[in-house]
């Protein structure tokens, strides 16, 4: 089992609108035998500051299950 944590903030200024996103992100890994599975999820959010103060939130899930076949000759 493999388990990853990334907290992120960036600041950028654009024709004078300053905007400030704040992120987290994890991700979880676990290999069962052929089969790994993994889940993701990211919390985000935006802030835009000019006159009036605006906010973007973002939830995003992912849930993934893959296989890896082998053939030897």
């Amino acid at each position: 089992m493999a388990w990853k944590l990334q907290t992120e903030q960036n600041d950028s200024e654009t024709n004078g609108l300053h905007e400030t996103r704040t992120s987290v992100e994890t991700n979880i890994f676990y290999r069962l035998r052929q089969w790994l599975l993994s889940a993701e999820y990211l919390y985000a959010i935006k802030r835009h500051d000019q006159s009036v103060d605006r906010r973007e939130t973002e939830q995003r899930w992912m849930l993934r299950v893959s296989r890896t076949f082998v053939r030897i000759f």
